[in-house]
């Protein structure tokens, strides 16, 4: 069996890039230090590549059937067009201008794809057109190196973010998706609170507001809830790990659980929405002589 073709132990992404920080802070502690950055916004890199606490470069870290992008596209039923949102994060490119003219000519095909998708993977120059996209973003954010792997039996290969064709199959979809989650608003702080003050209860939970962020720490673990207070939808995200030794160590005992709670959206964009599933059987990562040419 090869090293990716078991997947029945799976962990949480966020396991996953918890893993992936300690195994690079590890194997490479000789050169350079890994700080683990994401947290719950898709638009930030994964792992920072320090050295003497400059950053030189960022890493990514993807697990198998990991999201890897994704930009906005509007459509305009009265002129049956397709086009690109001036509020995408990104920019546009020429692969975003390629997969929406392939879109306009077939807009019966994707005009209304609705939250289950249509796909994009028969269009003329994928999945080329898709690696340079994913590529292209990742490099405009500083990375030069990815990462995957199995988690939970601690085996990862480090390969250069201009090879992850040779480690990834990658698709593409159009389809309407919520637009996710942020931090609360420091208005809504007490008015959250309030509200969880009876239901914690067997949490012990007591809070703490942190670089604009409300955190709930309990003594007992909390599995993702939703919950909403009138019309608006709220979440707690995955444990957070991140929180600095120093600071964490205020805030919380050994054994505590620290979440952010966190403000769902009330809208749906349609995106095209890139996917990467690793090959089964990938060429070796790079060497430690190959990632010291990085730094």
């Amino acid at each position: 069996m090869s090293l990716f073709e078991s997947h029945a132990k799976d962990v949480s992404w966020r396991e996953f890039e918890v893993s992936c920080a300690e195994y690079l802070n590890k194997r490479f502690r000789g050169y350079a230090s890994f700080e683990l950055m994401g947290d719950r916004d898709s638009t930030a890199t994964d792992i920072r590549v320090l050295v003497r606490g400059d950053c030189k470069f960022s890493i990514e870290a993807k697990k198998y059937g990991s999201q890897c992008g994704q930009f906005v596209v509007l459509e305009d039923q009265a002129r049956r067009r397709f086009y690109f949102s001036q509020r995408n994060k990104t920019k546009e490119t020429p692969e975003t201008k390629k997969i929406i003219e392939y879109m306009n000519r077939n807009y019966e095909r994707y005009s209304n794809a609705g939250t289950a998708g249509v796909s994009l993977d028969g269009m003329p120059g994928s999945p080329k057109i898709f690696y340079n996209w994913v590529a292209g973003k990742y490099a405009n954010s500083g990375v030069k190196l990815m990462i995957t792997g199995l988690a939970n039996e601690g085996r990862f290969q480090v390969f250069p973010l201009k090879r992850i064709a040779d480690y990834f199959a990658i698709s593409a979809t159009y389809r309407s998706k919520p637009s996710g989650s942020s931090s609360l608003p420091a208005k809504e702080h007490q008015r959250v609170r309030n509200y969880l003050a009876d239901r914690l209860d067997k949490y012990e939970a007591r809070y703490h507001s942190r670089d604009g962020k409300l955190l709930v720490i309990t003594v007992r673990e909390i599995k993702p809830v939703f919950f909403s207070i009138q019309e608006t939808r709220y979440k707690f995200s995955d444990e957070i790990k991140t929180v600095s030794g120093d600071m964490r160590a205020l805030m919380c005992a050994p054994g505590e659980y620290i979440y952010e709670i966190r403000r769902l959206s009330n809208t749906k964009n349609a995106n095209v929405i890139f996917t990467l599933d690793i090959r089964k059987n990938p060429p070796p990562g790079i060497s430690d002589g190959e990632f010291l040419s990085y730094l």
